[in-house]
């Protein structure tokens, strides 16, 4: 038993250093996991049609320019240019803004919400890169630049007629609230022939990845913009697919990879999360086929993700037409408000393997929001419940600890007799607990139905978008982000070490006992950079601890 405790503890105490020691780097090397600035593809600012004339006037020594290289890849003229504020909509919530060359998004704005606490600080962006969407007949290679476009009340309509004779029209409509916006794509045939149509429509951007961190230490958990993981909800389960994984800074692919590929699935929804944010897509059309592929021309240039998402329409009759419709969702992560949109959204908010747990808590949490309209004291409110819930499984393990505490002399006597014979120490203590009815293994057993509760509070403190930039008081001015001044850790490396001291070590040695009192230092190394909600939910949880065995220890005196 001593072995087993003693192997047991050696491999938590790597785990903790491991995990503390990766927090130590992180927080000295910044830029540890995260890729250098993109630059390569930034958005580039629209020209007049003056200055586009001047630059396919300029010599050029035998070599196109980029402009005339644009103006080559053109399908038809533009019909209509429209003016920088007819392309952009905007309603209480959402502001979005369009390239009208590329049909593409150039900037999404999350309203009520902002980059920081900061006193006119900016509200968050949620693109890295411009955002294309373009419906096509052939293969994304063939996508071309030029559209005309036109404004109609809160749509903006982009068109270009492709080689093939078909008109291909992508309208953008925005309601009057809400972080939804409309795309209907509609192919129609302007030949004096039957066509057969399979439509595609190519969704393209490039992004900047970062880690997403382990299961303990999530990192980069401030930044607005940059996308952790790739999500797609294809027939009824959402995968997730780390940015970090497919698109590493130093990695130059010189052909596209394909990530995923599916044939005639249903596709509930695909995009990009964050922390705290969502932007996917949610085709209307029951089944697709569906493929994900990756590029990138330089290491600075973001990693480009394309989706192409295929349906076949059939045969399109001379002047009618087919489309594609879809929602794209760009905003927070409450979970209320996606079930709105869509009932399946609900699982882009990943609360970890525990969920069916997490769910109900943050649920709970909310509640006492409402009632006490801060998450600080929410937080201290849900942990004295959950204490209180689990306080008979507490009182018999500790009941169980104390018997065990009273047989440790004729355990001794036991081990100091037959310490060269193992195996008959084993049979001898086995028959001693016999003897007095007594189960070493009620020591821990009652404990572990507590452990899948503990994860899921964990995941819901660190991740549910309620806690970002919610206030609790004094110095912690904002839940998700790490105490300024780390006196929530230090605290709970105290209390925990009182905590330590109150619980009965049966069966360690002085050495074990020393290693098990050095935990709270490395706990408190490692809680310095987690999220201030998450450490006062522990550091709660330790007082907690430390007044319930104080109050058992009374009673089982008596015993």
């Amino acid at each position: 038993m001593n072995t087993n405790r003693s192997t047991f503890t050696a491999i938590l105490l790597c785990i903790i250093f491991y995990l503390g020691y990766t927090k130590y780097l992180e927080s000295k090397y910044p830029n540890l996991r995260q890729r250098k600035p993109a630059t390569a593809t930034a958005p580039v600012e629209k020209k007049t049609e003056a200055e586009e004339k001047n630059n396919l006037a300029a010599p050029t020594d035998g070599k196109p320019t980029e402009s005339s290289a644009s103006k080559a890849m053109l399908d038809t003229p533009k019909v209509s240019m429209l003016t920088p504020d007819e392309l952009s909509l905007k309603n209480n919530d959402l502001a979005v803004s369009f390239n009208q060359d590329e049909s593409a998004f150039t900037s999404v704005r999350a309203l009520k919400y902002f980059v920081s606490q900061d006193p006119g600080a900016a509200t968050v962006e949620l693109l890295d890169f411009p955002l294309t969407i373009q419906g096509l007949t052939g293969e994304p290679s063939e996508r071309n630049q030029g559209y005309s476009g036109r404004r109609e009340g809160d749509s903006i309509v982009f068109s270009r007629t492709d080689a093939k004779g078909w008109l291909i029209e992508q309208r953008f409509t925005m309601p009057s609230e809400g972080y939804v916006v409309h795309i209907t794509t509609t192919y129609t045939n302007t030949t004096d022939k039957p066509m057969a149509l399979v439509s595609k429509l190519a969704v393209d951007e490039a992004i900047t990845s970062i880690d997403g961190g382990g299961l303990l230490f999530p990192s980069a958990m401030y930044e607005p913009r940059h996308w952790s993981a790739f999500i797609a909800h294809i027939g009824g389960s959402a995968e997730r697919f780390a940015t970090q994984s497919y698109c590493e800074p130093d990695e130059i692919i010189e052909t596209a990879e394909v990530i995923d590929e599916q044939q005639n699935e249903q596709i509930k929804f695909f995009g990009l999360e964050n922390r705290y944010f969502l932007r996917v897509f949610m085709p209307e059309a029951k089944r697709f086929s569906y493929k994900m592929t990756r590029a990138s021309n330089s290491p600075t240039s973001g990693c480009n993700l394309t989706v192409l998402a295929t349906l076949d329409q059939g045969t399109i009759a001379p002047g009618q037409s087919a489309e594609i419709k879809m929602k794209a969702f760009f905003g927070p992560k409450d979970i209320s408000l996606l079930e709105k949109v869509d009932p399946d959204l609900k699982t882009g908010v990943n609360l970890g393997w525990f969920s069916i747990i997490a769910y109900p808590l943050l649920s709970l949490l909310n509640v006492f929001f409402a009632l006490t309209n801060n998450y600080g004291w929410a937080i201290i409110i849900v942990t004295i419940l959950l204490k209180i819930v689990f306080y008979p499984l507490t009182k018999q393990a500790a009941v169980s600890a104390h018997h065990m505490k009273k047989l440790q002399p004729e355990m001794k006597k036991l081990q100091e007799k037959y310490k060269d014979d193992r195996q008959k120490m084993q049979l001898e203590l086995m028959n001693l607990y016999k003897v007095h009815k007594v189960n070493p293994a009620k020591s821990c057993l009652p404990i572990l139905p507590t452990i899948p509760v503990f994860i899921a509070f964990y995941n819901v403190l660190m991740y549910a978008y309620e806690l970002r930039q919610a206030p609790f008081g004094l110095w912690i001015h904002d839940l998700s982000a790490a105490d300024p001044y780390f006196i929530t850790p230090v605290l709970l490396g105290v209390f925990m070490l009182i905590q330590m001291k109150l619980t009965p070590n049966i069966g360690m040695d002085k050495t074990q006992q020393r290693i098990m009192m050095a935990m709270p230092v490395i706990f408190t190394f490692a809680m310095v950079s987690l999220p201030a909600g998450l450490v006062l939910y522990m550091l709660a949880n330790s007082i907690l601890t430390i007044i319930q065995q104080q109050w058992l220890n009374k009673k089982l005196a008596h015993i």
